[in-house]
């Protein structure tokens, strides 16, 4: 059995919230392994584990996914949890990019550098500006105590 895993508020999130209805076309866990292997080759193999379902993950972790409508989990910044099940085969690319860009080891003073860049950048006008806008709010809608590094992950 793994050690435990220490999961609060402030090193949990959800990547990308979904209804609690099934999905039209789910991804597998073959799938989403293939496509993080397309992306990454075997270098996300140890930060990455992909699940069929939240039952398979450990008991405390699936019941903060099930209450929070998770379908990826970064836990302690060092390990990215994927639920295959409830993520569509069309979103497990951003879904990795989402955890490992930004969730997955990043120094809290970077974070807050390249947050407040975005925070700049919202001010202005443009194509740049309105992606800078949709991140702020984008993170404001996510489960995730942590809006700084959301926000870096949906830029």
């Amino acid at each position: 059995m793994p050690p435990r895993q220490r999961t609060t508020a402030t090193n949990w999130h959800s990547a990308r919230r979904r209804p609690r209805c099934s999905i039209a076309n789910p991804s597998t866990v073959e799938s989403a392994r293939a496509e993080i292997a397309a992306l990454f080759g075997n270098e996300a193999d140890s930060a990455v584990t992909v699940v069929a379902t939240a039952d398979d993950l450990p008991p405390r972790l699936a019941k903060l996914m099930r209450e929070a409508g998770a379908t990826a989990v970064t836990v302690n910044k060092d390990h990215v949890y994927i639920v295959a099940d409830r993520l569509p085969r069309d979103a497990v690319r951003g879904t990795v990019m989402h955890e490992l860009g930004v969730h997955y080891g990043m120094k809290p003073e970077d974070v807050r550098r390249l947050t407040e860049q975005v925070m700049k950048w919202a001010e202005g006008t443009g194509d740049l500006a309105d992606k800078a806008k949709w991140a702020i709010r984008s993170a404001a809608k996510s489960a995730s105590t942590n809006r700084d590094e959301e926000t870096l992950a949906y830029m």
